[in-house]
């Protein structure tokens, strides 16, 4: 059985996953459609989303002042 570790690295990439600045694996919704996703799979994608979500709205917000 693999450790979690490795799985949420750069080295198991597949799909629409790429590597964040990190180290870790990072996945679009589009990995998780037809399977359940782990606990840790979901967590880190709301991560990773908002994340995205915070840089768009303060590039906005730069551009307007």
């Amino acid at each position: 059985m693999k450790s979690l570790e490795s799985e949420d690295s750069c080295e198991n990439l597949q799909g629409d996953c790429e590597c964040s600045g990190d180290g870790r694996r990072v996945c679009s919704i589009k990995e998780f459609l037809g399977r359940k996703p782990t606990v840790n799979e979901i967590v880190e994608f709301i991560d990773v989303e908002a994340k995205r979500i915070a840089k768009e709205r303060l590039t906005k917000q730069t551009k307007e002042i």
